[in-house]
């Protein structure tokens, strides 16, 4: 059995399989149970800027003229809405307008939308 303190062994010859069947019998633990996923928990952060919440939406209906710095040998560009939350307080911040943003700076651009 797994505890906090690590994987507890029953010594050779303690237990019996219809003990053990028992036991999980009367306790409803059978193959589905187990096997369930268990129930979503909610979460919230304790304090603001604990946690902030990205949404990244593709644009369906906006659209921008093709900006000279595409590189066309790496595919049509995708224009995403960006969205950010801090996850205690809900204060909310539109990067729309970012659409110059590289995934690897999302994060340096953020920092500077959400701080002017």
């Amino acid at each position: 059995m797994e505890t906090e303190q690590g994987l507890v062994k029953a010594p050779k010859g303690i237990l019996t399989r219809s003990t053990v069947n028992e036991y999980l019998s009367r306790w409803l633990l059978n193959q589905s149970r187990l096997l369930r996923q268990p129930p979503a928990v909610r979460f919230q952060a304790e304090h603001s800027n604990d946690c902030w919440q990205f949404d990244l939406s593709p644009s369906d209906l906006k659209h921008i003229d093709k900006p000279e710095w595409i590189d066309p040998s790496k595919g049509e560009p995708t224009l995403l809405l960006f969205s950010v939350a801090d996850d205690r307080s809900g204060v909310a911040y539109n990067l729309s307008q970012l659409h110059r943003i590289h995934a690897n700076n999302l994060r340096a651009a953020a920092k500077t939308e959400c701080n002017t």
